[in-house]
């Protein structure tokens, strides 16, 4: 079984569908990098609403996007996770970070 990712970027948005797996983590940190490269210290939003599997080198990625964009001044931020994307966000106490509720 091969892993599908599709990224639409648009508007400072990611739009997320497929999976995060190992045979995507590529396709999914140059979308993230280019997204926080191109917001130039501004905020970057990543829609995870049709995301349907994230793993552990996904949430890996997804931490380090947040980190360089809040390095620059920006932010980044998810929104829309749902199943066990949002469960696994939750077990690992970061769906407040990513869906920028975290106190300062």
């Amino acid at each position: 079984m091969r892993s599908s990712l599709r990224v639409c970027a648009e508007d400072g948005r990611l739009r997320v569908s497929g999976e995060v797996d190992l045979a995507t983590w590529d396709t999914f940190r140059a979308a993230l990098d280019g997204a926080v490269d191109g917001a130039a210290g501004g905020a970057v939003v990543v829609d995870l609403g049709e995301l349907s599997f994230l793993d552990a080198g996904g949430v890996s990625i997804l931490l380090g996007a947040w980190r360089a964009a809040r390095g620059r001044g920006g932010d980044l931020r998810v929104e829309n996770a749902t199943g066990t994307v949002a469960a696994v966000l939750r077990v690992l106490d970061l769906a407040d970070v990513l869906y920028g509720r975290a106190r300062e």
